[in-house]
């Protein structure tokens, strides 16, 4: 097989010769470099065009072997742990005789059950589908305790609260008082949860980031500055999870 030696580094390709005018170089999922070129391209032409584009290639193959190894980490068996609540579950998976999959928590263990006929691929997707579907049910149940409680001590009043996928942030509150709040906050402890529902009931009555807006918050959690700088510092992690 053809390659270069760029950098130290070994770089095979594979040449296939098409009717085209111009030559491509692309990598693909299984990490091949494939370069397709005009019959007419001789092969010293080719390996300087990939000579040319070796960096190129090189960080492709390095975002290629990250993408693998995150959906390595990201493989949902028995003995995986997931975060909740500031503690951590233990996944057990049972292949079982079931007609469709399901998940519950047991003691200290979450508990996914899926049919015997799906294949690996399959199984992993509905583990983690199950598992998502999970996290949102007790998202919905904690997160309304914990917004009513907050709402009853200090008089604030919301109209509808619901449980998002968001990519950006924690939570909104909107000018109707319609407050969001992101499942994948239950990985995180329950105080810095209590943290994101104060900041969105404080927008109920400081829809902005005033200085009024900030007090109202420091007068109901004090150490507020603490659970912001965990949210901040373990961002990457929470959202690299699932």
């Amino acid at each position: 097989m053809p390659h270069i030696i760029y950098n130290g580094q070994r770089i095979d390709y594979k040449v296939s010769k098409k009717g085209k005018k111009m030559i491509t170089i692309r990598v693909n999922e299984k990490g091949e470099v494939i370069v397709t070129a005009p019959p007419v391209a001789d092969d010293d032409f080719i390996r300087m065009f990939v000579e040319k584009g070796a960096n190129l290639i090189l960080e492709k193959l390095k975002e290629l072997g990250k993408n693998k190894k995150d959906e390595k980490k990201k493989e949902f068996k028995t003995g995986k742990r997931l975060p909740f609540l500031g503690s951590e579950l233990t996944l057990k998976v049972i292949v079982d005789d079931v007609d469709k999959i399901r998940a519950y928590k047991k003691d200290c263990e979450l508990i996914v059950c899926v049919p015997k006929l799906l294949d690996k691929t399959e199984r992993q997707q509905h583990i983690n589908d199950i598992i998502i579907k999970w996290y949102k049910e007790q998202a919905k149940k904690i997160f309304k305790i914990r917004l009513d409680y907050y709402s009853r001590k200090y008089g604030f009043e919301y109209k509808r609260m619901a449980v998002k996928e968001q990519r950006t942030r924690w939570g909104s509150c909107s000018t109707k008082g319609n407050i969001n709040l992101n499942w994948r906050l239950l990985f995180a402890p329950i105080d810095v949860i209590d943290h994101v529902i104060i900041h969105e009931l404080c927008h109920l009555k400081h829809h902005n980031h005033s200085k009024s807006f900030w007090n109202e918050i420091k007068s109901i959690d004090p150490d507020y500055e603490s659970k912001k700088k965990w949210l901040k510092e373990n961002e990457k992690l929470i959202f690299s999870i699932i």
